[in-house]
């Protein structure tokens, strides 16, 4: 997972910043075990009173685990206990940023048998402050607990230059210092323990003092985490003065908490890497280490079920209070109620939650006072839904991890579900007072809940994939203050669901009561709403069926930009991007995510998306100072570190360096494509004018790219200066520039398929057409940047947009189209990037179309003619305020025949 460029910008500055402070332990650092062994066998399962450590080797790939982050492969290392499992990567280069080896990779529960792993952790680091990272000439197994001890993993190496930081600056200066400085790092894990202890000693090896900021770090998925902090519950307001910090699984997956031994961690720029880039550090702070002086610093990593077994783990260790606690939750029928969240509260202090068994009991250990506890049995409010047993694809999972993924998803061998309670009212708290003495009996008990089915269908029955919302009442019934409802991941208002679904069919575990249904497909459909009431213990039925207002017409709709998990800032899983996008009726997605290059294929084929959609992999290439480039499309290569993706960070020279290597990973059908280029982008950076075609700064631009972002997602604000600068290109005579629209979605609530490229291809089935047909049309400019108008511009010779037409006088039609909730306005001709003609759009269409009207036009000397229109108000749902919109490509007037001339600036 990958930073974008904002992301990258809050990196920066926010590591230069950082004080997040513990306590060294001066002393020598610790001896070596000789004679490192491979130990145990990894692919067998520890038991009571066991720790385990093993290398892995070629046929342990049933050990490896699954997830979108996993990356685990043979020439790692496991450490693992009955409880919790982590890879320690080995001694050699690997995916991102954080490249290096001897970090975690890999962290999850371990699960039962058949329960696909869920690992969202990329990478715990070690590092020298911002400039330098931990690199290990070795990992081994220094102690395999086969004594019935501790299992410990040990890396031993030495700082190397982050490399990716100095790039992102264009420096090749180290950020800090240079210290001779070698580095052993001991991951220790106590049988029955839920807790990987992370012990890194640096010793001085130079000469004279070494002044060093010893930090621990780690880099985790928000698409499945909710972030949560000590006190806090999810979602923290504030990030300073921590016991601990770290992530929850929104879907069931484990808790994962960050501590020290003692104190607290302090931030002073953290809040917003947490909350937008996924990453968190630990720091000594600033020690001045005398020659062959060593100092070690501790921190704790815990895998737990839940929040309060994590806790526990903490107080425990550093000998804080804990109260013994235990209980029921159960339904109306008296039935215990699986994996509710049981959330302890005293005012604004959210001591964190217990998940029950499958018999609805729970236990758990908690520090003495008076609480509220509240039992939640509602899941997050994005609901996708997915085969029962599904886990998440990783893009640099070991092909057999991944292997099992594919075939629960295609059902082939379908896995154990996580269990996560979902549907239930969320009931009154109950009240208790904890103390030395252990409380049992606090038996909470929920109302009924029932099962919302809806089917989504076209005007002929098939089923239709589609986005849906929920609102109701019995949303906002949950006895929980407004201002806690975030730290306890309930959503606020009257909406109870936001629904994504790949085949039209959800079955939605709802509270009891009457619910407002919408439903949608693409912006050429209409959309629909209606009421079902939905009784305790019954399934409450509503179909739709949308209506296709524009019809399907040889035209293609393709987007450009889009991230998931592969991307550091993505919000949403490799599997929830595909589905989000057939929801939304994107023909050609392309998956470009941060400086990796993803595979998106198999999982459409394995979710049975692959006959309504063709994914194009891509990848964004992007410099913090240079703006930010898609390349699509591409063959990623896994064997290759990040897929083959250009490394920015080995900076170039020249604009023109850059594009020549990202055009080297690609293909000869790919594509470069500048993103958002005034906000800030290639456009901003290099200060090009359109008044005469010029740059500011010359290795700052090149003129070699192919397309360029018009509309980025639903904001318009950039569309004015953009489309002025594509009007130069075309008045300099530069017609292979050409525009696209894409929505740049990182999540759910940025949706895919607003803005959007309409590619002629002479074809409705976007799997008859190849990667190269699809470039060919691109690139010829037979494309209209589209964000919810459909706009169609022909002229009397049966030219397109893109093509040429021979002689002075000529007619040109535009047909604007659009179902009726999505309204048009004007449409206006450029000629030569000036309005010539503008009409007003009559106020109701006709079967879903707005207007038909000809231009006629008469030149005596070559020009090119621009259709555009516009709408007003909002989309409306999925897409929010999203501005109705489209433009068509130039075409181009050749008054003698002789060739097109361009008419300059």
């Amino acid at each position: 997972m990958r930073l974008s460029r904002r992301c990258h910008l809050v990196l920066l500055s926010s590591l230069f910043s950082l004080g997040l402070f513990g306590c060294p332990a001066d002393g020598e650092p610790p001896e070596p075990t000789p004679g490192p062994t491979p130990g145990v066998d990894p692919t067998v399962r520890a038991v009571e009173g066991e720790a385990r450590a093993g290398a892995l080797e070629v046929g342990h790939e049933s050990a490896l685990l699954e997830g979108l982050a996993a990356e685990a492969k043979p020439g790692d290392t496991m450490i693992y206990n009955r409880f919790a499992r982590f890879v320690v990567q080995g001694p050699y280069q690997s995916h991102g940023y954080i490249d290096t080896g001897g970090s975690i990779i890999d962290a999850d529960l371990v699960r039962p048998e058949g329960q696909l792993g869920r690992d969202p952790i990329d990478d715990v680091f070690i590092s020298n402050g911002v400039g330098w990272l931990f690199h290990a000439d070795t990992v081994a197994v220094a102690a395999d607990g086969s004594d019935g001890g501790a299992a410990v993993v040990e890396a031993t190496g030495a700082l190397i230059r982050w490399a990716f930081i100095e790039g992102a600056v264009e420096t090749d200066v180290p950020l800090l210092e240079e210290v001779d400085v070698g580095i052993v790092v001991r991951y220790v894990l106590e049988p029955d323990s839920y807790t990987l202890r992370i012990e890194a000693t640096y010793t001085n090896r130079g000469n004279g003092v070494a002044r060093i900021n010893p930090s621990l770090g780690w880099l985790a998925s928000d698409e499945d985490l909710w972030s949560w902090a000590a006190h806090q519950g999810f979602d923290p307001d504030q990030l300073d003065d921590l016991d601990a910090i770290g992530g929850v699984g929104k879907y069931g997956e484990a808790t994962f908490s960050f501590w020290p031994d003692e104190g607290q961690l302090r931030s002073l720029g953290i809040a917003a890497l947490v909350s937008s880039a996924g990453i968190s550090a630990t720091s000594l702070g600033w020690t001045d280490l005398e020659e062959e002086a060593s100092v070690t610093f501790v921190r704790n990593l815990s895998v737990a079920p839940d929040v309060l077994t994590a806790e526990a783990e903490r107080r425990r260790h550093q000998g804080l209070p804990l109260a013994s606690v235990s209980g029921t939750v159960t339904g109306p029928d008296g039935a215990g109620v699986e994996a509710a969240r049981v959330w302890f509260v005293d005012g604004e202090t959210v001591a964190g939650f217990a998940m029950t068994a499958t018999d609805g009991s729970w236990s758990a250990e908690i520090e003495p006072g008076t609480w509220d506890v509240y039992a939640v049995g509602r899941a997050d409010g994005d609901f996708v839904p997915m085969p029962a047993g599904a886990g998440r694809y990783g893009p640099y999972a070991h092909a057999a991890a991944n292997g099992r993924v594919l075939a629960a998803l295609d059902g082939t061998a379908p896995g154990t579900p996580l269990p996560l309670a979902a549907g239930w009212p969320v009931p009154a708290p109950a009240s208790v007072t904890t103390s030395a003495d252990p409380v049992t009996g606090i038996d909470i008990q929920l109302e009924g809940r029932g099962t919302l089915v809806l089917d989504v269908t076209d005007s002929d029955g098939a089923p239709l994939p589609a986005y849906a919302e929920v609102h109701g009442d019995a949303a906002v019934a949950a006895q929980v203050p407004d201002g806690l409802r975030k730290h306890l991941g309930i959503e606020g208002g009257t909406r109870f669901a936001r629904i994504w679904t790949g085949d039209g069919h959800v079955e939605l575990p709802i509270p009891a009561g009457t619910w407002s249904v919408s439903a949608e497909h693409s912006w050429r459909h209409e959309r629909t709403a209606g009421e079902v009431e939905v009784a305790a213990g019954s399934a409450g039925a509503i179909e739709f069926a949308l209506e296709r207002t524009v019809p399907p017409d040889g035209w293609l709709a393709l987007d450009s930009h889009l991230h998931a998990a592969p991307s550091n800032d993505g919000h949403l899983a490799m599997e929830h991007r595909l589905i989000a996008c057939a929801a939304t009726g994107v023909d050609l997605p392309v998956n470009t995510d941060h400086d990796r290059m993803a595979d998106y294929r198999p999982l459409a084929a394995a979710l049975g998306l692959d006959d309504r959609m063709q994914v194009l992999p891509g990848v964004e290439v992007s410099p913090v100072v240079r703006g930010h480039f898609n390349l699509f499309p591409v063959e990623p290569d896994p064997s290759l570190i990040n897929g083959g993706a250009e490394p920015w960070w080995i900076f170039p020279e020249t604009q023109q360096e850059l594009f020549d290597r990202i055009f080297e990973t690609g293909t000869e059908d790919s594509v470069l494509q500048i993103n958002h280029g005034r906000s800030p982008g290639m456009m901003e950076f290099a200060g090009y004018s359109p008044n005469n075609g010029q740059v500011n700064s010359e290795d700052m631009w090149s003129w070699d790219f192919n397309v360029f972002e018009l509309v980025n997602g639903t904001g318009h604000g950039d569309v004015p200066p953009l489309r002025e600068d594509w009007f130069s290109f075309l008045n300099l005579g530069r017609t292979n520039k050409i525009p696209t629209g894409v929505s740049d979605s990182h999540g759910r609530g940025s949706p895919c398929g607003y803005g959007h490229t309409d590619i002629f291809l002479d074809t409705d089935d976007p799997t008859s057409v190849t990667p190269g047909q699809i470039t060919d049309a691109l690139m010829a400019g037979h494309t209209v940047v589209a964000g919810g108008l459909t706009l169609r511009v022909e002229s009397t010779e049966g030219a397109i947009p893109g093509d040429t037409v021979v002689g002075g006088e000529h007619e040109i039609t535009a047909r604007v189209l659009a179902p009726a909730h999505i309204r048009a306005t004007e449409l206006r001709l450029y000629r030569n990037g000036v309005v010539v003609a503008s009409v007003e759009v009559p106020e109701e269409s006709v079967d879903g179309l707005w207007i038909e009207h000809t231009f006629e036009v008469e030149d005596d000397e070559d020009a090119w003619y621009v259709v555009e229109a516009e709408g007003g108000g909002g989309i409306g749902g999925v897409w929010h305020g999203g501005k109705p919109y489209a433009i068509a490509f130039a075409i181009f007037v050749d008054v003698a025949g002789d060739g097109w001339e361009a008419p300059g600036l």
